[in-house]
C-alpha cells in the first residue's frame, strides 16, 4: 500500500517535470471508432482510439465534466492526456452519458447504470478491440473525476448467470484519475470536508444537487438518497489505485478560507459572482482530494494526492496511469 500526499506551488519548476513523451497538442488523433453504442439511451455512445499493437493493450476511459448536467465526450481533447497515453501504448475511450439537466434521470442512475455499463461493454468487446480487460483505467475532471472515482471503488456488478453476455463482465477498473473532483455526492458531508458553514448550500445558492436527486428543494432528499451516491463510503482494500489532484489551474486556488459573507457585498452582480465563485471552490476544493487520501490510507490503497496545501513538485496524471497500467521493463 502506498499513499503519497504531495503539495504543489502555484508556480512550478517546469524543468523538474520531465515528460515521458513529446506530444503535439495540435495534432489530435481521430477516433478509430465513433459513437459506438453501449446502452439503450441515445446518450450511451463512446468514441474509441485504438493503439496498433500485436498484443492486447491497456485501456483508459475518459469521463467528461459538467456537473452531471452537461458536457460531451469531445472534452477528451481539452488536455494532452489522451495523446500521451496513446503514445505510451494505451488505448483510450471517451463516453457520453445521460445528464440531469431536465431532471429526467438521477445521479444514482447515471453512476450505477451508465458508468458501469460502459466498462462492461468495453470488456465484452475486449478481444475485437485488442484491449487487455485486466488493465482498465478511468479519468476525468470535476464530475468526470467523481464518476471515475465511483468506478474505482464501487462494488463489482458482474452477474455471471445473466443471459446478456455484457452483464456478465466485471465493472471494476484498476486505476483512477481524479482531477479537481468531488469525494462524495452526499453534499451534507461537504461542510465538514471543506470546513465551511453547514448552511453553505443555501448561502451560496448551490442547486446542482436538486438536479442530481430530481427534487425541487433540499429537504426532499432523504438519507437513503444521499447514501446511494456516497462514494467515500465504498472504499475497500481491493479497489483501484487512485491519483487525485487539485491545483490552482483547475478552478482556482482554495488555500485560504472560503468567504460566504455575501450580505456585505452591495453590488448585485458582484454578490452573484461571489456566490458562484464560492460554489465552484467548495465543489472543487483541495480538501476533497485530502479526504480521498484519508480513505485510501484507512483501507490500504495505492493513492497519490496532489494539492495546493503545501508547496512542492508533482508528476502528471498520465505518468501515474502509465506506471500503473504498463508492466515495468
Amino acid at each position: 500500500m502506498k499513499t503519497i500526499i504531495k503539495g504543489v506551488a502555484a508556480t512550478l519548476c517546469l524543468s523538474w517535470i520531465l515528460p515521458i513523451f513529446v506530444v503535439d497538442a495540435a495534432a489530435e488523433t481521430a477516433p478509430t471508432i465513433e459513437n459506438m453504442r453501449y446502452g439503450k439511451y441515445k446518450e450511451n455512445v463512446m468514441d474509441i482510439y485504438l493503439v496498433d499493437s500485436a498484443t492486447p493493450v491497456p485501456l483508459a476511459i475518459f469521463i467528461h465534466g459538467g456537473g452531471f448536467k452537461s458536457g460531451t465526450k469531445t472534452q477528451v481533447d481539452d488536455t494532452d492526456v489522451k495523446e500521451t497515453l496513446l503514445a505510451a501504448g494505451i488505448s483510450v475511450a471517451t463516453i457520453d452519458y445521460r445528464v440531469t439537466a431536465d431532471k429526467e434521470y438521477t445521479l444514482d442512475q447515471i453512476l450505477r447504470e451508465d458508468m458501469t455499463l460502459a466498462v462492461q461493454m468495453l470488456r465484452h468487446r475486449a478481444a475485437s478491440l485488442n484491449i487487455d480487460p485486466a488493465h482498465f483505467a478511468a479519468w476525468g475532471n470535476s464530475a468526470g473525476a467523481g464518476a471515475a472515482l465511483y468506478l474505482g471503488v464501487a462494488d463489482d456488478i458482474a452477474d455471471p448467470t445473466n443471459t446478456d453476455p455484457v452483464r456478465r463482465q466485471s465493472s471494476k477498473i484498476q486505476v483512477v484519475g481524479h482531477l479537481a473532483g468531488q469525494s462524495t455526492y452526499d453534499t451534507t458531508q461537504w461542510a465538514s470536508i471543506v470546513d465551511v458553514d453547514p448552511n453553505w448550500a443555501e448561502l451560496s445558492e448551490f442547486e446542482d444537487d436538486l438536479y442530481w436527486f430530481n427534487v425541487d428543494s433540499r429537504d426532499q432528499i432523504t438519507p437513503e438518497m444521499y447514501a446511494k451516491v456516497d462514494i467515500a463510503a465504498l472504499f475497500t482494500a481491493d479497489d483501484a489505485a487512485i491519483y487525485s489532484e487539485k491545483t490552482p489551474d483547475r478552478y482556482g486556488t482554495d488555500a485560504g478560507p472560503i468567504n460566504l459573507d455575501f450580505d456585505s457585498i452591495i453590488d448585485d452582480d458582484e454578490r452573484e459572482e461571489a456566490k458562484r465563485a464560492a460554489r465552484v471552490l467548495i465543489a472543487h476544493s483541495s480538501k476533497h482530494a485530502l479526504f480521498i487520501g484519508e480513505h485510501c490510507t484507512a483501507v490500504g490503497l495505492t493513492c497519490e494526492i496532489i494539492t495546493t496545501i503545501e508547496p512542492g513538485p508533482k508528476r502528471e496524471l498520465s505518468d501515474f496511469m502509465i506506471e500503473q497500467l504498463l508492466p515495468t521493463p
